[in-house]
């Protein structure tokens, strides 16, 4: 097994990374260290078998689909941005309607991991 790591790109001033994963029949993995996501999966004679970004500024104009990323905190929907825990109601941004999706405008889809 072998890898490759390059930058593809900055993000608020930080480069970031994309990491691929080879195995001995050319099969890969593309992951990138902002939001830590899965961005191909690159099977032989065959190509990428995933929905994925093209580049960082695709990924910036189409924020709302969340593509391979590790989303964060939570997955999913909250209907109407809150929940109620012993008795108390939390109160969440609403970045989906009046629904909280995938952790929120404060999610981790945009953060930049760390890549061996």
């Amino acid at each position: 097994m072998k890898f490759t790591k390059k930058v593809i790109g900055h993000y608020q001033g930080e480069e970031v990374f994309e990491i691929k994963l080879y195995n001995d029949s050319e099969t890969y993995l593309s992951f990138w260290s902002l939001g830590a996501r899965l961005n191909e999966f690159n099977l032989y004679g065959i190509g990428n078998i995933i929905l994925s970004y093209d580049s960082i500024d695709q990924l910036l104009a189409n924020r709302s689909y969340f593509l391979g990323a590790s989303i964060g905190r939570m997955g999913g929907r909250i209907g109407n941005s809150s929940f109620k825990l012993n008795g108390t109601v939390y109160a969440l941004d609403n970045n989906e309607g009046s629904n909280h999706l995938h952790g929120g405008d404060g999610g981790l889809t945009l953060e930049i991991g760390n890549l061996i």
